[in-house]
């Protein structure tokens, strides 16, 4: 009867390793697998047979990958498996499938997802400039007075980065265009927080009584206004020219004083690093849009001066702390 399993360690130097099976662990010899090469994560079919020390697994077929087998692969487990023998994953061209879709996990650890450092999305069948100008055009079809700012990231931009991912962390990625961008929503939180910061002193109850914050964001029952709708609306952002994406890094030092909910670790220097990747835009230019009915040009001047500030005084997105997302653009 032919028993089911996962290769779970395999040590192809040697020739031989062990499957994961509802019985325990298994010896395999790597002649006993038809077809093609074991890898670590491979499910695999097999017979129990008597070997010369005690049971081992023969006439092993793999029947599906949970990890790929070339770096070139999609993986079997994550997508459906019709599906992942006709796709050609350097094929791909729409980066955000490419990077939430078909993932590819550790091949030695197959439930470990790390960003590929050396990625590079070819953007290179994406119209940037008819994506800017339909974008444009559409808003301005709304008949709204509009107003406009480049934003041109000084350094580098971490956008989404805590966004729900496979990967230990994330990039917000336009859904249809594959192609980072600002959303609009990120775009007013930044200047709402950025205002009750700086203009009332991180008080937020102090904005809420100050009619001109409630025009331009909006208000709660328990405001100046009472419940009132925003009167500015903030556009998502979308490059004009294709950006450049990079991988970077973050080497948490303490992770076991931070993850010790006793506190009787301390940080210390013999802990080792734990590198975390997560991508970037290096170079971009967004073009960023914000409108009001032409009866409220007023607060549509103050939103846009606040979030001109916003943007070059604060940035946008994460480790804005330490210099990520802000605006080098006048």
């Amino acid at each position: 009867m032919a028993e089911k399993g996962i290769i779970k360690r395999y040590f192809a130097d040697r020739g031989f390793g062990f499957i994961k099976y509802n019985g325990g662990e298994i010896y395999f010899n790597k002649n006993q697998v038809k077809g093609t090469e074991a890898s670590v994560g491979s499910e695999v079919s097999f017979i129990i047979g008597q070997g010369k020390k005690g049971p081992e697994a023969r006439d092993i077929k793999i029947s599906g990958n949970i990890t790929s087998k070339g770096d070139n692969k999609p993986c079997k487990g994550y997508l459906p498996k019709d599906t992942a023998e006709l796709v050609d994953y350097d094929k791909i061209d729409n980066f955000n499938l490419k990077l939430n879709k078909a993932v590819k996990p550790d091949r030695n650890k197959p439930n470990t997802f790390k960003v590929d450092r050396n990625i590079n999305p070819d953007f290179s069948k994406v119209n940037f400039k008819a994506i800017a100008e339909r974008h444009k055009s559409t808003i301005q079809n709304l008949g709204l007075q509009i107003r406009t700012i480049d934003y041109i990231p000084d350094w580098r931009l971490a956008i989404g980065l805590g966004n729900s991912s496979v990967y230990e962390t994330s990039m917000t990625l336009h859904h249809v265009w594959g192609i980072p961008y600002l959303p609009g929503s990120s775009l007013k939180g930044l200047t709402r927080n950025w205002v009750i910061t700086e203009e009332f002193n991180c008080d937020e109850n102090a904005a809420l009584r100050n009619r001109d914050f409630c025009k331009v964001f909006g208000s709660p029952k328990n405001s100046y206004l009472g419940e009132h709708k925003g009167e500015v609306i903030f556009f998502d952002a979308l490059p004009v020219s294709e950006p450049k994406i990079e991988a970077d890094i973050m080497n948490p030092h303490y992770s076991k004083y931070y993850s010790d909910k006793d506190g009787r670790t301390s940080p210390a220097d013999y802990f080792d690093p734990v590198p975390v990747e997560f991508l970037t835009v290096k170079e971009g230019n967004f073009k960023v849009y914000i409108g009001a009915e032409k009866s409220n040009k007023d607060y549509l001047e103050l939103a846009y001066s606040w979030l001109k500030q916003a943007l070059r005084e604060h940035g946008i997105g994460a480790k804005t702390a330490v210099g990520y997302g802000y605006n080098r653009a006048d």
